[in-house]
């Protein structure tokens, strides 16, 4: 029997001035994470249970949110309780597992502006939990081939609302090679603030196609997959309600190799994304490609390890072809594209002793700016082009901050 107990606290706090409209923006968070799981195994180790209870709170108060003699303020907490139970048979063959789980969440909102309520502060709450069972079954009928079909039910609040889950995994193994194969449904709540404007809002579905094909050979790794989701009840605003009358879908390919063994003490990673996707959701009048959305996506990642040091260079550079916006003198809806993005990051982590790291990152090291998007014609970018980090992570611990076999 093992009980876990874990606790995380944070504050940020951040004020900058923009020049443009004469406005300091300034913004308070405070986070609390608590956490704790007991795990039990029967004497034969036949059948395994799991409890846990989670709770996080989360308050953000901003001043000089949308202009400067406002006030914005956020309040939410969520308590997430799960409780399960499997056992397997047959050597490992056959399994079962079962068990339920709750998310009851608070939400609620405070906007003030004197100029537009004459001072009157505009309050929203909502208190959106969810209830689900699940229960699923894994088979190996061939030595090579791993089933596993699951079905989970949820219920939600306020909209009152049932929902099923089936899925279906399989997966092959040949050799060093893997192939996979998923189908799903999946759903989730709207976001919160939407529902807070209209509570009548139900989930939003999403049915998930997946397949896939995985190679390792010692630390050698690649993986392809070709996905295609397909959303429908999303919440949209049609210009006058809200409703869960919007759709869409996201289909494309993701491909990921690494190797740290062919070259002495160095790692790289390739990555590539291919994406096309489209939907009629928040206050879209037609399906368009969404704002964050990129169709293309690369990145390729070096670490060169110095034993006799114990330091690790790294290098990360990542390119994205420009995120799509709306222009109001041309046809059609999300009709333009931003400039494409690149930045070129470097980092650094000594490790001086075994239970100490060093780690200092500089990002966009070119000092390229970047657009996230158009905000009534005018670009979003970021606050600063580049950043540099330091931090210091000491472990008080009898364990090591890291496996010192690796040097």
């Amino acid at each position: 029997t093992l009980l876990k107990v874990y606790a995380q606290y944070d504050r940020t706090d951040l004020i900058s001035r923009e020049r443009e409209v004469l406005r300091r923006f300034d913004l308070g968070e405070d986070n609390v994470y608590l956490n704790a799981t007991l795990r039990h195994e029967s004497p034969q180790k036949a059948w395994k249970q799991y409890a846990g209870v989670a709770y996080s709170w989360h308050q953000q108060a901003i001043g000089g949110a949308v202009q400067s003699d406002d006030y914005w303020y956020l309040r939410e907490s969520e308590w997430h309780l799960k409780m399960k139970t499997e056992r397997s048979w047959a050597d490992g063959r056959l399994g079962m597992q079962a068990g339920a789980e709750g998310y009851l969440r608070r939400y609620a909102t405070t906007y003030q502006w004197s100029e537009v309520n004459g001072g009157n502060p505009m309050h929203r709450q909502l208190h959106p939990n969810i209830s689900a069972t699940f229960l699923s079954f894994k088979v190996f009928p061939l030595l090579w081939l791993k089933t596993e079909l699951s079905l989970r039910g949820e219920y939600a609040s306020p909209a009152k609302e049932w929902n099923l889950s089936p899925r279906l995994a399989l997966n092959g193994y040949v050799g060093p090679v893997m192939l996979s194969a998923v189908v799903g449904r999946y759903t989730q709540l709207p976001l919160a603030e939407r529902m807070a404007e209209a509570h009548q809002l139900g989930m939003e579905h999403c049915t998930h196609y997946n397949l896939g094909v995985q190679y390792k050979v010692a630390r050698r790794y690649a993986k392809a997959e070709l996905y295609d989701k397909e959303y429908s009840h999303l919440a949209w605003y049609d210009g006058t309600t809200w409703s869960n009358g919007g759709d869409g879908y996201s289909r494309g390919v993701d491909l990921f190799f690494s190797d740290p063994e062919s070259l002495r003490n160095l790692e790289y990673q390739l990555s590539y994304t291919y994406n096309i996707g489209k939907r009629k959701a928040g206050t879209d009048p037609v399906r368009s490609t969404p704002q964050y959305a990129t169709r293309h996506n690369a990145s390729l990642v070096l670490k060169y390890t110095i034993p006799s040091c114990h330091l690790i260079l790294g290098m990360t550079n990542s390119v994205a072809s420009g995120r799509p916006y709306h222009d109001d003198t041309l046809p059609g809806w999300m009709n333009r594209e931003c400039r494409p993005y690149h930045s070129l990051d470097l980092a650094l982590t000594y490790l001086p002793t075994k239970r100490m790291i060093i780690h200092c990152s500089a990002s966009n090291i070119l000092d390229r700016t970047n657009e996230f998007g158009r905000e009534n014609g005018k670009p979003v970018l970021a606050s600063s082009n580049s950043f540099f980090y330091m931090g210091v992570f000491l472990t008080l611990g009898k364990k090591a901050a890291y496996d010192v076999s690796n040097f």
